[in-house]
């Protein structure tokens, strides 16, 4: 067990997620395309112009048809496919939701509602 554990150790550790505004954007997204080396090493490469558009699909909410209800009253736009697809628990989650219009809510309480903004802006990223 212990040689796992070295091994795990030895593994890259993935960048974070952007935080959200223009200043720490900048200096995440710092070349034309960003090259990163996950877990399984595999080298991966995004353009710009691709991070701009996910990056405007989270920030501007077109077409969300998810209100992620927080603590305080505040409320995250997001799109039920990206959720669904990043995370089998919020799948789940969003299967259970009622419809009311186009839009499914669900709720994330118990944590700041900012962390829970860098939370979802990181499954769009990952």
């Amino acid at each position: 067990m212990g040689n796992i554990d070295i091994e795990r150790s030895l593994l890259p550790t993935p960048a974070p997620p952007p935080l959200p505004g223009s200043q720490a954007r900048s200096c995440y997204w710092n070349s034309r395309t960003s090259t990163d080396r996950s877990a399984s090493g595999v080298v991966t490469s995004i353009s710009a112009s691709s991070s701009d558009l996910w990056d405007r699909l989270f920030d501007e909410g077109y077409k969300a048809d998810v209100q992620i209800n927080t603590d305080g009253g505040g409320i995250i736009y997001a799109h039920a496919s990206v959720l669904g697809l990043a995370s089998a628990v919020l799948k789940n989650m969003l299967k259970r939701s009622k419809k009311h219009g186009r839009w499914r809510s669900i709720s994330i309480r118990g944590v700041q509602p900012k962390a829970v903004r860098v939370f979802v802006r990181f499954l769009y990223s990952s």
